[in-house]
């Protein structure tokens, strides 16, 4: 018994210079394992399957950039507007599963039994990759690009189910960027992105005003279709769009506090009659995620959303959020 005690002190941390591991016979090594492998035998669930399974498909999304792929934004190399759609694609097919798994969570896992995992694969992707050497000059625009279609999937997935509580936790995750030492806000990366406009425009062969919100608006719906069945998939897109641009307001601007992010909602003809719908239903989602500050989100968007319009041209949805909410007739825009 003694000598099993002085063993176990020399390979303690009073000794660095011992390493236990190698130390260890083959006959030690094999026991550990076998110990290991019965605690996991006993205590793993299907349900640590799914969430080890998730936290690993976001590893691979945040490893995204690191990867020599042509199409990869980091390694791309053309200025031929044909070729743009490239990178897009890429990073596009790289986070579909991602997002897919998680929309999938939301609409079975009624007991969110699932939720801390979702929480813990998002703050994974919360943070910008490090680009490395030489680069194609928009690579830096586009880095975000996976975490925000992974947000506004979950706030798709939300609508779905009027429910805000996971993506009021998710959004309060911190956002890790490369050039501080200090995180800023989640929802800073839909800012960050729309510095890539041009580029989506180029991309797509088109003049949205909104375009990276465009893009995102002809993915999200599909890929999110089968948590919200007997939805149409515009309509559900709009309230996410719509919920996300509130939560922007909170967001310190060089204009101030109070700028909600632009959106399809500001150009599309139907968003009126859509989030005008939705506020007069006073939703859960909504309370979920401002609780008592609703109608200063929804009036920040009132006085502030015409400046996110691009050249003065709108025909959806920019003011008569409060009045909405409050069941009053919507004001002349």
């Amino acid at each position: 018994m003694q000598l099993g005690l002085v063993q176990a002190d020399r390979r303690g941390p009073g000794n660095p210079s011992v390493n236990a591991t190698e130390d260890r016979s083959p006959h030690e090594t094999t026991a550990a394992s076998s110990v290991a492998d019965r605690v996991r035998s006993a205590l793993v669930t299907p349900l640590h399957q799914v969430e080890d399974a998730l936290i690993g498909d976001a590893l691979r999304v945040q490893q995204v950039m690191l990867e020599d792929r042509l199409e990869n934004p980091q390694a791309f190399n053309s200025s031929d507007s044909k070729e743009l759609l490239s990178p897009l694609l890429y990073m596009e097919e790289q986070t579909r599963p991602f997002v897919e798994a998680v929309a999938a969570m939301l609409r079975y896992d009624e007991s969110g039994a699932l939720d801390g995992a979702i929480l813990r694969a998002f703050d994974v992707i919360a943070e910008e990759p490090t680009l490395s050497g030489r680069h194609w000059e928009h690579a830096q625009r586009l880095r975000l690009y996976p975490l925000v279609l992974a947000l506004f999937s979950l706030a798709h997935a939300s609508v779905g189910r009027n429910d805000g509580r996971l993506l009021r936790r998710v959004l309060d995750l911190p956002l890790r960027i490369e050039d501080s030492r200090e995180s800023v806000p989640l929802i800073w990366c839909v800012r960050a992105i729309s510095s890539a406009g041009s580029l989506f425009n180029g991309a797509m062969g088109q003049r949205y005003y909104a375009p990276v919100a465009e893009r995102i608006s002809q993915i999200v719906p599909a890929w999110c279709a089968d948590s919200v069945p007997g939805r149409r998939g515009q309509d559900v897109f709009l309230c996410a769009e719509f919920a996300l641009a509130l939560e922007h307001t909170r967001l310190p601007t060089f204009h101030g506090v109070g700028i909600p992010s632009g959106g399809t909602f500001a150009y599309h003809g139907e968003a009126q009659r859509i989030l005008e719908r939705l506020l007069r239903g006073q939703p859960k989602l909504l309370k979920d995620l401002f609780g008592e500050e609703v109608e200063k989100r929804l009036a920040d968007f009132d006085a502030n959303a015409r400046r996110t319009v691009e050249g003065g041209f709108r025909r959806g949805f920019i003011d008569g959020a409060v009045a909405a909410w409050l069941g009053q007739s919507s004001p002349k825009s």
